[in-house]
């Protein structure tokens, strides 16, 4: 009398296809939340960079005399609607530069013909904890000038 086989894979081979899945799975989620990690970091730079973008076109025609004047009115405005492409909130920077010399302006208000720059950097922390852990939280800046017109 013969044995019959059973169908299928041979007595030694039916766990190895549920250990060849434990050793991969953890990896393929390693390279799956990084790419997001990477898309949301790429997300967050995009963003800082639209915001400084939008907010140094309304500086570069608001930012003229005044004790204060990068700091209020329209360009204030447009810092709190730009705001939420930074996640967070962010933080912003803006100064008045020489066009020759690229140093700040100081002693007297911007004029017509200097350059402002508007500097946007916010925060965000990876999802993966591997990654997380090694690089911490990143802080992305984005920096935009454009001369100042009347």
């Amino acid at each position: 009398m013969t044995r019959s086989r059973r169908a299928g894979r041979p007595r030694g081979q039916r766990g190895q296809s549920l250990v060849e899945f434990a050793l991969v799975f953890p990896l393929f989620l390693l390279l799956l939340f990084g790419i997001v990690d990477g898309a949301r970091t790429v997300f967050a730079w995009n963003g800082a960079s639209q915001a400084a973008r939008d907010v140094a076109r309304v500086a570069a025609v608001n930012c003229l005399g005044g004790a204060t004047p990068c700091t209020s009115g329209a360009i204030a405005a447009a810092q709190a609607v730009q705001a939420v492409q930074l996640p967070g909130g962010g933080t912003w920077a803006i100064a008045c530069l020489d066009p020759g010399t690229l140093a700040t302006v100081s002693g007297r208000p911007c004029k017509a013909g200097d350059l402002v720059s508007v500097s946007a950097s916010t925060s965000i922390s990876m999802l993966t904890p591997v990654v997380g852990q090694l690089v911490g939280p990143l802080t992305l800046t984005a920096v935009s000038r454009m001369e100042i017109v009347q």
